[in-house]
């Protein structure tokens, strides 16, 4: 993200993390830790359709390391997702290949591959009726076991797989398209009232560096019923596989302070982040972005997040 960030963009960035773990890794993130602003937009989030796609065929199963693994089929490509229990940081490793209801396979280079196939086991589940959707209300799931390899190994060894019969599911459509009532009401699943919408104006520090196969970036975000929002995401591709590390982390307004003028700002965010990040803007314009600012995302501890390279901007949203 650069100084055309929007304070749309990273709420949509977060939200996709936030809710990445239902998709790319083991287990559902505690929500409660999230301010209820922030839950209500993963809720929205949590319905927007697909690329086409109409099914989601996914397994999961947890390393003798601390480790949780997903495997889902998205559209056209196979997703691996692995995240350390109870830290919120994603590595998603994405190829394509064959993905339909009965079948998951695709070849993730030097890192393994997958060749399974879908055996139901006749139990079938069906979420709650949405009111208000193009299309279906609600998502069918298919239990039962896939069945074949599922061998892969991480950067430097930090997860290695060998899986031949893991239970999992296949749920259709993949997302529903229902309008997002959770904003109808003064009160009620949101948590949101008026007044509460209305002080919830974002204060975001974004910092950024790219090249043509790789990418890293941090938002830290203010406005969020006295909670600050704190996300990184880095990209690469390694041949055919791209490689995606995101992670966020929620704390108290403290971890992040500014002036009112937008031209002093700094930020000691938790784990999985670590050090501290301290940007200065001067009055001919010219802005930096030091300190010791890092994240540990599964296979890539210590990554930097401040430094020269980085192109940084401290706005207010309207």
């Amino acid at each position: 993200m650069s100084g055309s960030v929007s304070v749309r963009g990273v709420i949509v960035a977060a939200v996709a993390l936030l809710a990445l773990p239902a998709v790319a890794a083991a287990a559902p993130l505690d929500l409660h830790r999230a301010p209820p602003e922030l839950r209500a937009l993963m809720r929205v989030g949590a319905h927007r359709p697909g690329p086409g796609a109409t099914a989601t065929p996914r397994f999961d199963f947890e390393t003798g390391n601390g480790y949780k693994v997903a495997v889902a089929g998205l559209g056209p490509d196979v997703v691996i997702g692995v995240r350390r229990r109870h830290i919120l940081a994603t590595t998603s490793y994405i190829a394509r290949g064959v993905v339909s209801p009965t079948r998951l396979e695709a070849s993730f280079g030097d890192l393994g591959g997958i060749a399974v196939r879908f055996r139901p086991s006749g139990r079938v589940v069906r979420t709650k009726s949405q009111p208000h959707c193009k299309g279906p209300d609600h998502i069918t799931t298919r239990l039962g076991a896939f069945v074949g390899e599922v061998r892969f190994s991480g950067e430097g060894g930090y997860v290695s797989v060998d899986v031949h019969r893991v239970k999992g599911r296949v749920s259709s459509p993949l997302s529903l398209r229902c309008a997002p009532s959770v904003f109808k009401h003064e009160r009620g699943e949101s948590g949101l009232t008026a007044s509460s919408k209305q002080s919830s104006k974002l204060t975001l520090l974004s910092a950024d560096w790219k090249t043509a196969l790789s990418s890293t970036a941090f938002v830290a975000a203010s406005g969020f019923g006295g909670k600050t929002l704190f996300f990184a995401s880095s990209e690469q591709s390694e041949g055919s596989v791209a490689i995606v590390r995101q992670a966020i982390a929620v704390a108290s307004a403290q971890t992040f302070a500014f002036d009112n003028a937008l031209t002093l700002a700094g930020v000691t965010p938790p784990a999985p982040f670590s050090g501290t990040g301290s940007f200065q803007a001067g009055p001919d314009g010219a802005k930096s972005w030091t300190g010791s600012l890092a994240v540990s995302f599964p296979g890539a501890e210590n990554t930097p997040l401040s430094g020269p390279q980085f192109k940084a901007v401290l706005l207010r949203g309207f």
